[in-house]
């Protein structure tokens, strides 16, 4: 209506289809953000030492991850490929029947780690730990609460919840 605003009252569906979605669309989960922008923040992360907690930003970011998934995954779930010449190949299985695990989508869902920087820190944090354990044995609450810190250390708090992780890679 903005270009042609001669068309004001002739589009009632469409007006109609706007409103309501203005009045139906979550407010709360906030929108993506520029990939450059989750890197600043993880990297607010590991400066002041939160590595656990910037690998599952990044991992989300990456993988299109929910806090459910990046929880639940465990040593077991990640699949590497070193290749002599360059970064490992990552995959991870989501939502193992055997522990009775659960994604949104189903159960043993796989995705590919693109990053190569996650690739090689997911390489080396599963190196570093046994099958069973978790790649990131935190709660979902000390990742939420390390994000709002960072956020307000840097001045980002508009960027949004760690949900804003989900349409960011994507996006």
């Amino acid at each position: 209506l903005h270009l042609f605003p001669e068309h004001r009252d002739r589009l009632p569906l469409s007006y109609r289809a706007v409103s309501t979605w203005g009045r139906a669309a979550p407010s709360e989960e906030g929108g993506p953000a520029a990939r450059e922008t989750i890197y600043v923040i993880a990297m607010d992360m590991m400066v002041h030492d939160q590595w656990l907690e910037a690998l599952a930003t990044l991992l989300a970011l990456d993988c299109y991850l929910r806090e459910q998934d990046w929880d639940q995954l465990r040593g077991e779930d990640v699949f590497l490929h070193r290749r002599p010449d360059g970064p490992p190949e990552v995959a991870l299985l989501l939502g193992w029947r055997h522990r009775r695990g659960n994604v949104k989508t189903g159960q043993e869902q796989g995705v590919k780690v693109d990053d190569e920087f996650v690739a090689r820190a997911m390489a080396a944090r599963v190196g570093s730990i046994q099958g069973g354990e978790k790649v990131v044995p935190l709660r979902s609450a000390q990742c939420r609460r390390c994000w709002r810190q960072a956020q307000a250390r840097l001045g980002l708090e508009w960027v949004g919840p760690p949900h804003t992780l989900r349409p960011a890679g994507p996006s």
